[in-house]
């Protein structure tokens, strides 16, 4: 991992997830990108013909867009102190998805930092739909930061597990990421208690444990729950145990979708609370 892409919509919850990036990039001694990306505003007919052509009032306000977005590229850059890090800042006319899925691969990008629920009074992007579009289509992982996170030193990481497929891709970038803070890892699995395993489950389980075994690194370990409810089990186990970063595959498409759903203000507690780091289904 060298490089990382900070995309920001400039509302105070993309800002919120800034710190983690920037402490991301110094343990890696790695190149930060700051990504903005915009489109073209809403116009009205009444706007339009107030000035004496269509282009020349949409370049006007592009412009004006880009001016301001610049101006706050650039005190970004100067209240965060990034003149010390090696840092490139991206502007980019276009959609918010299409953009980071072209800053990733022209710049080589290993981790994607995002906010999560962001609002503001023009384009707040970062909210759950957004976040999890780009995870969703992305193919390096996403750590997507709640509004009331605060960063800590990242110390216990649970791998939300469904024993679906060949975890092994994961879990190694899972480590990866986890060396850099010398931090735990829970492969955590959790089984509903009216569905008893089954001869195939077992035997993944039994897989996985190998996979997990023969892993150089040694703080990782795998965890198995009953519950009575999947999000209700997560939930229970986040508040006993506190750990620092929750991970997870979108193949787990249920719970994924779950987490992003604005209606279930209990089921998000996790995506409310705790930094989610999130693997594209398709890097298995």
């Amino acid at each position: 991992m060298r490089n990382i892409l900070y995309t920001t919509d400039f509302s105070k919850n993309a800002e919120n997830a800034l710190p983690f990036a920037i402490h991301l990039i110094k343990k890696l001694k790695g190149k930060l990108y700051l990504l903005y990306a915009y489109e073209h505003p809403m116009i009205s007919l009444e706007e339009v013909f107030s000035f004496d052509t269509k282009i020349e009032y949409i370049e006007k306000i592009v412009n004006g867009v880009r001016l301001k977005a610049h101006h706050k590229l650039n005190q970004i850059i100067n209240n965060y102190g990034l003149s010390n890090i090696e840092h490139r800042a991206l502007l980019r006319k276009g959609n918010i998805k299409k953009e980071v899925q072209k800053a990733i691969k022209n710049n080589d990008i290993d981790l994607v930092v995002i906010g999560t629920r962001g609002e503001t009074a023009e384009n707040g992007w970062f909210k759950g739909s957004t976040t999890k579009n780009i995870i969703q289509h992305v193919n390096c992982p996403v750590f997507a930061i709640p509004k009331s996170a605060q960063f800590n030193k990242i110390s216990k990481i649970v791998y939300l597990n469904n024993l679906k497929y060949d975890e092994t891709n994961i879990i190694d970038r899972i480590v990866d990421f986890a060396k850099m803070y010398n931090a735990d890892i829970v492969i955590l699995h959790l089984m509903i208690n009216n569905n008893k395993s089954n001869i195939l489950e077992k035997r993944k389980i039994e897989q996985l444990k190998k996979i997990i075994n023969n892993m150089v690194y040694p703080k990782i370990s795998y965890k198995e729950i009953v519950t009575k409810n999947i999000i209700d089990g997560i939930n229970e186990y986040i508040k006993k145990n506190e750990p620092n970063v929750i991970a997870m595959t979108t193949y787990t498409t249920t719970l994924f979708d779950k987490l992003f759903h604005k209606s279930l203000t209990k089921q998000v507690l996790l995506h409310t609370q705790v930094p989610l780091l999130a693997f594209n289904g398709n890097l298995l």
